[in-house]
């Protein structure tokens, strides 16, 4: 039996999904036909690695990856780090809670599958330390007369 191999060149072919209730023609989706699985189109891409007990959510600490129920910051785990502290040291540093050993390792799992990010965040938070401190020192001349 001849395969036509041009006849599973389907990258470019839309495909239609049947009807939707009662009869009303479904969008045509540009997903691939190769990223079908049960009748629904996948992602194109790499799905998201999850990293249990770490979120990042708008409304806290500015989107920036933390832990789980915390202002914890994946940044304040790699700082203490950076400082010396084990793993051991860290569950009970914050006031917020103790943490969990998974916690921690996870924040260490996450700062170092996204180093550039959080490197970033640091240079960020040395930036506006260093504008704060001149802001800090000219009201401070002000204040004084000087």
């Amino acid at each position: 039996m001849f395969l036509n191999p041009n006849a599973f060149d389907l990258q470019s072919q839309p495909l239609v999904f049947g009807t939707w209730r009662r009869g009303a023609p479904s969008t045509v989706s540009k997903v691939p036909r190769q990223r079908r699985y049960n009748g629904r189109a996948m992602a194109a891409t790499a799905a998201a690695v999850l990293y249990p007990h770490i979120s990042k959510k708008a409304d806290v600490c500015g989107g920036k990856a933390c832990i789980d129920g915390t202002r914890i910051r994946v940044m304040d785990i790699v700082a203490l780090q950076r400082h010396g502290h084990t793993v051991e040291e860290m569950l009970d540093r914050f006031d917020s809670r103790p943490l969990t050993p998974a916690e921690v390792y996870s924040a260490l799992a996450y700062y170092h599958d996204h180093k550039e990010e959080i490197e970033a965040s640091f240079v960020a938070e040395e930036k506006a330390e260093a504008e704060h401190e001149v802001k800090k020192a000219e009201y401070l001349r002000r204040r004084s007369g000087g």
